[in-house]
């Protein structure tokens, strides 16, 4: 027995006694973080600015700053590429028009048509709230919005009332402002 108590005291466990060399890691993340560094695509985001007459970009602010909206303009893009614009005074609908077809080339002419007519009845609603539905594909929304924002060349001209110099001001945009409306929706 008194061997075997030897042995156990013999092979009593030693706690172990290692380092980790973290040079070689060290040297590695100061080779490649320069390298990754310079081989980084830094983006700038900038706005492009149009030049508006300052008529029209008053009229722009003024009917941002609006909180409550007697005329609301809404156009619902279903997932068949087909539109409904709507105009509503309070809470009756005075103008709707629906856009069908299997062609939505020619559904975007025929609702910037529409759009170009809503316009001249309002020339001084600058906001258009759109409620595209959730199978719509990004680039359809881009191309509706497209369509919503800028008066086409060839568009009959569109004039705003300009009340400090008595002067009627040609309109290029449409509906610069589109509020997705269904975007808080459940």
């Amino acid at each position: 027995m008194a061997r075997k108590r030897n042995r156990m005291n013999m092979e009593a466990p030693e706690e172990p006694n290692f380092e980790i060399d973290l040079s070689p890691l060290l040297a590695l993340m100061v080779t490649l973080i320069p390298m990754m560094l310079l081989a980084t695509v830094f983006v700038k985001v900038s706005i492009v600015e149009t030049p508006l007459p300052q008529a029209v970009k008053q009229a722009i602010e003024k009917d941002r700053k609006k909180k409550k909206r007697e005329i609301v303009i809404e156009l619902k893009m279903s997932n068949s590429k087909e539109f409904d614009l709507i105009v509503k005074y309070g809470a009756s609908t005075k103008y709707r028009k629906q856009v069908a077809g299997k062609n939505f080339k020619e559904n975007l002419n025929q609702l910037h048509k529409h759009l170009v007519q809503v316009k001249k009845q309002h020339p001084k609603i600058f906001q258009i709230q759109f409620l595209p539905s959730e199978e719509v594909a990004y680039e359809d929304i881009v191309k509706v919005m497209d369509e919503a924002r800028k008066i086409k060349a060839n568009d009959e001209p569109i004039f705003l009332e300009n009340s400090e110099q008595n002067k009627p001001v040609e309109l290029k945009v449409m509906f610069p402002d589109l509020i997705f409306k269904n975007l808080l929706e459940g």
